[in-house]
């Protein structure tokens, strides 16, 4: 039985999803600033950035500072280590190879979406075996998400059908902006089709944090797919994104932890032949459109 939070408001939701559930997050707040103290990061500027990406959430996504206020009212500490922990936490799914496939690829006319993710023995001792919940809200498209509730979580399907996996991407085109978790909870809440998912990624600001290693798993391209039969690759940076669609390759796509459509020379993105932590990027692409 999955883990089903079912809220009237936003608020409501952040507030279930840490009762009862304290020293899950806490556990997971500790991970997220030994994570920022590896990286030697400044306590001081991390919660400066932290309370800029609140203010930032108030203008373009509100539902989102709610359910940050709600959780951090059910763990006692200040919304701004809420988001600290959101932008430090991620997991390393530098390996991730994805597909879709639609009509009239498919033989039986259905919609396919492939998500390979190797999860690290930290994650797993922290959300199980089988990371997923539902995350139910009044006024919002329900949706199956993996991760953790508002700290950091990925929407796989939503209940129009809009479904949805990442590859982690390293990119040195940064800015401030809505973070990859974000936009995709964001897709999934107010989405049906893979034309307004895109849409999400066009109209609000990408917030990229710049690097090829260690930033890999903190920016990502995402891959959507609709009931309709139309599927996209969303490639993004902080000024630049590319998408490509199903319906120009003969009903697939395929992705891995590299940009392949969107210009590297824009995005400066990571180049699999140089960049060594994501080597083996295109041999992986190269055998998923294979297969």
């Amino acid at each position: 039985m999955l883990w089903t939070i079912k809220a009237e408001s936003e608020g409501a939701y952040g507030f279930k999803a840490g009762r009862g559930r304290e020293s899950l997050f806490r556990t997971a707040l500790r991970a997220a600033a030994a994570c920022l103290r590896r990286r030697g990061a400044d306590p001081g500027r991390v919660m400066e950035r932290s309370r800029k990406h609140l203010s930032l959430l108030s203008e373009h996504y509100p539902a989102h500072l709610e359910r940050v206020q709600g959780l951090a009212l059910a763990l006692g500490v200040e919304p701004a280590e809420i988001v600290a922990g959101s932008l430090a936490l991620s997991w390393r799914g530098t390996g991730c190879t994805n597909f879709a496939a639609v009509p009239p690829a498919t033989s039986d006319g259905r919609v396919y979406v492939s998500w390979n993710l190797d999860l690290t023995p930290f994650f797993r001792l922290l959300v199980g075996r089988i990371p997923l919940f539902v995350r139910d809200v009044s006024g919002s498209k329900p949706y199956v998400c993996m991760g953790l509730p508002v700290l950091f979580g990925v929407g796989v399907m939503n209940g129009d059908g809009l479904s949805a996996c990442v590859n982690s991407v390293g990119a040195t085109d940064g800015g401030e902006g809505l973070t990859f978790f974000e936009l995709n909870n964001l897709a999934m809440e107010t989405q049906s089709t893979v034309e307004g998912a895109v849409g999400v990624w066009r109209d609000n600001p990408r917030g990229v944090l710049p690097g090829l290693a260690a930033a890999v798993i903190m920016n990502a391209n995402e891959m959507f797919a609709d009931v309709s039969g139309e599927a996209a690759v969303i490639e993004h940076s902080h000024n630049h994104m590319a998408v490509e669609k199903a319906s120009d390759h003969g009903g697939v796509l395929a992705s891995a932890n590299h940009h392949q459509f969107l210009d590297r020379n824009l995005s400066g993105g990571a180049d699999p032949v140089i960049e060594p932590y994501i080597a083996g990027s295109f041999a992986r692409l190269a055998r998923m459109w294979e297969l």
